[in-house]
């Protein structure tokens, strides 16, 4: 698949590693934080975009991982119409990205991620959709890394 990493921190690069390391091709890195976001497109050799009107359009799946906080405003600066947006923060509920997408859910790690993390770790992930297809392609998704 191909794959959109909005953020930077900890759950963006250890998911990005291990998304990369799943043989999905990961498009492109967007973070505010031009540094952040060179870092890890340097890590997973891809390009980096710190304007969020220069978000690839043609990414299957679109993982935003970013602060709650963030998670709150997104849907004032992003749309993606029908592609698929999955957030990975465990205390927000999938309909934060509503105003983001017709497709959407949830791809949280159950447990603690550090970026500076050596040895990726087997990470099981709690995953919803807002429809049984998106589901499906969230849960198809995730056991390609997990």
């Amino acid at each position: 698949m191909r794959i959109v990493i909005i953020g930077s921190g900890n759950v963006a690069t250890v998911l990005g590693k291990k998304i990369s390391a799943a043989g999905h091709e990961v498009l492109q890195v967007y973070s505010r934080n031009e540094k952040h976001a060179a870092e890890l497109a340097k890590a997973l050799n891809v390009a980096w975009i710190s304007d969020n009107r220069k978000i690839d359009p043609e990414a299957d799946i679109y993982v935003v991982a970013i602060s709650d906080n963030g998670l709150s405003q997104i849907g004032n600066w992003l749309q993606l119409g029908k592609k698929l947006a999955v957030h990975t923060a465990g205390s927000l509920s999938k309909d934060t990205l509503k105003p983001v997408s017709r497709n959407y859910g949830v791809l949280y790690p159950l447990q603690s991620l550090r970026k500076q993390m050596k040895r990726l770790p087997e990470i099981p992930f709690l995953v919803d959709g807002n429809t049984e297809e998106d589901l499906t392609i969230i849960y198809d998704f995730a056991k390609t890394f997990s």
